[in-house]
């Protein structure tokens, strides 16, 4: 692959897209275990979102760009996005106690 080559530079997004997601998670265990807190289950719900998220440009830097990788990508955030929003609205419900 030439340096021009669009694959090259997909490659590298994946790449990239993949260590963010790393650093999220990193940082979420980081403070999980700096602060001794224990996370609530949806918040356990989202990290298995955002782990798979991370799978899925895993498998596009390994084995090359696919729909069926991006795919992965897609379902994963938005299952991720609706556990978000679903805590979201739980906190902003009155008398739920938090």
């Amino acid at each position: 692959m030439a340096a021009g080559d669009p694959r090259t530079l997909l490659h590298h997004l994946n790449a990239l897209a993949l260590l963010g997601i790393g650093g999220v998670l990193a940082a979420a265990f980081g403070l999980q275990f700096v602060l001794h807190e224990l996370p609530c289950p949806l918040c356990l719900l989202q990290r298995a979102a955002f782990i798979a998220v991370g799978i899925g440009f895993l498998l596009n830097v390994r084995f090359g760009s696919s729909p069926a990788h991006y795919g992965v990508v897609l379902v994963s955030a938005v299952a991720g996005a609706a556990m978000s929003l679903r805590q979201v609205l739980l906190h902003i419900v009155p008398g739920t106690g938090e």
